[in-house]
């Protein structure tokens, strides 16, 4: 006698469900709708049509918000997603059937070629993401670079001065000056110079991690000004910012939207009415973040320290990742600095004081238990603690970053990575400041939730470490 029928196995999630796609909320594209569909309907057909004529084709590139230096040759079959992202220098040469699919912004520098079928691509999806999340990456190639024909450049791709993308090479990451690169995945094979028998390059540094800064608004549109400087300044390019924004004023809100619309890389979302306050804002941040996005926090009076510093953080980042270790925190430095302005004046030059900084006591966990905290604003925060603890705990307004540190210390496998580098600049002065005992009574709370009947020597050692420093910088 045969047993019963099996029952019937439900059927499996589909590993990537498209009719779930939907934009993601902190991506724009740049330009009011007629002027997107004047473009559909009659610019892109126009620019992308076989007649040829370089004066023409730059005038309408220019009409459509294109930024476009002297001279260079354009010809015909070009195909541009959006020319109001697009930065071209002097005397470039755009080869026929070239596609700059640049949904982030592509900026050439001066004499660069793009040859016949090149493709930037400036957006992927995220394949471990069911609903296909869009990826959006900016490109920048400097001065004298060569991207041959049919090769392709990845989101986020920076190709350096004088160097050559070879036939059909497929590129992606920081690629340094005057290589010679081909395959895919594109390697040096060697380098540009008048001799023939040139050293081969150093090999390719890894690429850099994409980076999503948080910085949390309310009609703080006086102070934003110097945060939105240092990082436009930035050598590194490929970064995003996502303004979260409380129930701000009109003024506000305006600056707001145009700065949104002259950068693509900020943008604006309005802060969730069921998730108050800064770390409200913070958490509306981890959820926004794309599975390989670094994390940085910053208030809008902080800004960076120098040129270079995202550049320096991440390149450590990419470091420690290609060989083998990740961290799932980089925790730099930072600066306090004074006399930064007053509301309605422009800022004025800083006073850098106290320095805060790490200590590192032998392990993460034993560190923090000896007083010393990881400054959030200087600590980049990476998939790997996200996954362990992807957000603030209820009930925090002051401490909420500090109880963040201590519960990720409770995992012993948490990678933690130093680096000695000033990253960011902070104003003084700021809401906890003057709420010193409802901050003391959330430390505390912090400190028990994390070490139970010990936490009142950690409380104690954090405020004697706090008090050493002060004294000795």
């Amino acid at each position: 006698m045969s047993g019963p029928a099996p029952l019937p196995q439900p059927p499996e999630p589909p590993l990537q469900d498209l009719g779930a796609y939907r934009l993601p909320e902190h991506w724009r594209p740049g330009a009011p709708l007629w002027c997107r569909a004047l473009w559909l309907l009659l610019g892109e057909p126009l620019l992308a049509g076989p007649l040829p004529g370089t004066p023409w084709r730059r005038a309408l590139l220019r009409a459509f918000g294109a930024r476009l230096g002297r001279g260079g040759r354009i010809k015909p079959r070009l195909r541009v997603k959006f020319p109001w992202r697009l930065e071209v220098g002097d005397h470039c040469w755009l080869g026929e059937g070239v596609w700059i699919d640049n949904l982030a912004p592509v900026r050439l520098g001066h004499r660069v070629c793009l040859s016949q079928g090149a493709y930037l691509c400036t957006g992927n999806h995220d394949f471990r993401s069911p609903a296909f999340s869009l990826r959006p990456g900016p490109i920048r190639i400097d001065d004298d670079a060569w991207v041959a024909a049919r090769a392709v450049l990845a989101p986020g791709t920076h190709v350096g001065r004088g160097t050559v993308v070879g036939l059909g090479a497929v590129a992606a990451g920081s690629l340094p000056a005057g290589a010679v690169l081909r395959g895919n995945p594109a390697v040096a094979v060697g380098r540009r110079a008048g001799n023939a028998a040139a050293a081969l390059p150093p090999p390719l540094a890894p690429p850099l991690p994409p980076l999503l800064l948080v910085v949390p608004t309310l009609n703080s549109w006086r102070l934003l000004g110097r945060l939105v400087a240092s990082l436009q300044a930035q050598s590194h390019r490929g970064w995003r910012v996502l303004l979260v924004d409380g129930p701000s004023v009109a003024e506000h809100r305006a600056w707001l939207a145009d700065l949104c619309r002259r950068d693509p890389r900020f943008q604006v979302v309005a802060q969730d009415p069921g998730r108050q306050g800064i770390f409200g804002a913070m958490d509306q941040g981890f959820a926004a973040a794309g599975p390989d996005d670094w994390l940085l926090f910053w208030g809008s009076d902080d800004w960076a320290a120098a040129d270079t510093v995202l550049e320096r953080a991440l390149a450590a980042i990419a470091a420690a990742t290609a060989a083998g270790e990740p961290p799932d925190l980089l925790v730099c430095a930072g600066r306090y600095a004074s006399d930064t302005g007053s509301a309605g004046a422009a800022p004025a030059e800083p006073v850098l004081g106290r320095r805060t900084a790490f200590r590192w006591r032998g392990s993460y966990r034993m560190s923090l238990f000896l007083g010393s905290t990881p400054p959030h604003q200087a600590t980049l925060i990476g998939p790997g603690a996200r996954r362990r603890l992807a957000g603030h705990a209820p009930g925090f307004q002051l401490s909420a970053d500090l109880d963040y540190f201590l519960q990720l210390s409770r995992w012993p496998d948490l990678r933690v990575q130093l680096l000695p580098l000033e990253l960011v600049h902070m104003a003084e002065g700021g809401v906890s400041a003057r709420q010193t005992e409802r901050r003391l009574g959330e430390v505390r709370r912090a400190y028990r939730r994390a070490f139970g009947g010990l936490w009142g020597a950690a409380f104690l050692l954090r405020y004697v470490q706090r008090l050493w420093s002060a004294l000795v910088p």
